[in-house]
């Protein structure tokens, strides 16, 4: 077995000692997101080849993929190993006989996380063809070389294109992460993108809130998808929306925040003013919503403007309001964030427009304590996520700090930014109730973080347009779908269908 290797190569190892090593299969460095049926050809040359599955596909054993092939699979993990079957993400080296274009049908995949080794790695390439300056590295200076293909022909060249079905040599320093996302885009491209809810059963169903351009003469507005996002309806014309929700009990109940509160019925045919009671001027307007997920006739609504704001409570789902701030001075400095237990919903936790701070009720409002565990940052707290299974576990966005996490319900808080560039700013955040993943907006970039996982690695959008100020994320109902709302709306494929 004779690997042609130039010498900033790993030098391979030869047949003896790879069956001397033995063939301990570890789990492969990958994580895959799946998208939809489709088939990809493959040409391989005679003799050696660097090779990948571009495809998930239910049995992927390397002599029904490649039935002419004339020796066994090897992976490079710091040594050579040897394998009978092909592990998305993973690259191999695989002999052939003679030219031949092989066609490999499966489910293809729309994202590809990889964990990379100190040194050199031997990596798959993802289901679409990618850019190597589109590929997103964390930490984003660990690659130390060109990502390096291979022919019999021409040996070892720098790639600048990922081909589905190729794998490449790469190496980093001190190892890292590497993503390939695939989004796409689905309409609203005059649009900016400020707030999105996605229908908790109808998973079809998305509703997003957009801002308008006075200097262009450009009005926002509320546009609802009822085809997973194939095309929009325009609901309401003006305003600039911060928030929209739905009832999660009743969903054809939705409430907006245009600077003021409006209500629909209907799944937003028509509309009703549900701010009475809400004091509001041209500066002080409604930023924040929440719905009590137990009980929806109970609603928070947070204000804020250059004069302060404060956080309200509704029992008879907005028709009547109730300033629940009980004069805390942290309170009055605006409400951005608004997040209730789903566990239980007497306690909520507020994040200041303003001051940088956090406050939380255990009682539905009727006293506060301000969580001294977190030193206020003068910034926008936004967002604020509860863990579904573990209540005690809260992570905000903090503005140009970042993220932050408390696991003891609010008295110690810690840094969660590893994976992300110093002085980003935090800006969304949702988490998925079932793989308890984390989806952050940072500068306007996707970042995914998992619940075992010590950093978070970007995974979108490249291309995409990062100079607006406001930007939105949604998890569809089905959990199969992100979406990202920008300029514009695009979504990822999360699972197979």
């Amino acid at each position: 077995m004779n690997f042609q290797s130039p010498r900033f190569l790993p030098v391979p190892l030869v047949l003896l000692l790879l069956i001397l090593g033995g063939f301990a299969r570890p789990k492969p460095n990958t994580s895959s997101i799946v998208h939809a049926a489709d088939s990809t050809l493959i040409t391989v040359h005679e003799g050696w080849n660097m090779i990948s599955l571009p495809l998930i596909v239910p049995y992927p054993n390397a002599l029904s993929i490649f039935p002419h092939a004339s020796s066994k699979l090897y992976s490079y993990e710091g040594t050579y190993r040897r394998h009978d079957t092909l592990d998305y993400g993973r690259g191999y080296w695989l002999k052939f006989p003679a030219t031949e274009t092989l066609s490999v049908t499966g489910i293809k995949a729309n994202l590809l996380i990889t964990k990379l080794a100190p040194g050199w790695n031997m990596i798959g390439a993802p289901s679409f063809p990618v850019q190597v300056t589109d590929i997103m590295v964390s930490p984003a200076t660990s690659i130390t070389s060109p990502y390096y293909s291979y022919s019999s022909d021409s040996g070892y060249r720098p790639s600048g294109v990922l081909q589905p079905g190729s794998s490449y040599w790469v190496k980093t320093q001190g190892g890292g992460m590497m993503s390939d996302a695939n989004w796409e885009f689905l309409g609203l491209g005059n649009e900016q993108v400020t707030s999105m809810a996605a229908h908790p059963y109808d998973p079809n169903i998305v509703y997003c809130g957009t801002g308008s351009d006075f200097s262009e003469g450009h009005n926002g507005g509320i546009f609802k998808t009822t085809d997973g996002g194939v095309s929009w309806d325009t609901l309401v014309v003006g305003g600039s929306y911060s928030s929209v929700v739905i009832d999660p009990i009743h969903p054809e109940t939705l409430y907006a925040a245009p600077g003021t509160l409006i209500m629909s019925l209907d799944g937003g045919k028509t509309w009703r003013y549900r701010a009475d009671s809400i004091f509001l001027t041209w500066e002080t307007r409604v930023v924040s919503i929440a719905i009590d997920p137990k009980n929806p006739n109970i609603l928070y609504a947070g204000t804020g403007g250059p004069f302060g704001g404060t956080i309200y409570r509704s029992s008879n789902s907005g028709l009547l309001w109730s300033d629940v701030s009980q004069g805390d001075g942290y309170l009055q400095a605006g409400i951005a964030a608004i997040a209730i237990d789903p566990i239980n919903s007497s306690t909520v936790y507020v994040g200041s427009a303003a001051a940088g701070s956090i406050s939380k009720t255990t009682n539905s409002g009727h006293s506060w304590t301000f969580l001294a565990g977190f030193t206020p940052t003068g910034t926008t707290i936004e967002p604020i996520i509860i863990d579904p299974k573990n209540s005690d576990k809260v992570i905000i966005g903090a503005g140009r700090y970042g993220f932050s996490v408390t696991t003891d319900g609010g008295a110690n808080w810690a840094w969660y930014n590893d994976g992300i560039p110093t002085n980003s700013p935090a800006q969304h955040m949702i988490m998925d109730p079932i793989s308890l993943d984390y989806y952050g907006i940072v500068s306007h970039h996707m970042y995914r973080r998992g619940p075992n996982e010590n950093e978070w690695i970007r995974i979108g959008i490249v291309g995409v347009d990062s100079t607006f100020g406001y930007c939105s994320i949604a998890l569809r109902s089905d959990l199969r779908y992100l979406y990202f709302g920008g300029q514009g709306v695009y979504r990822l494929s999360l699972t197979s269908p």
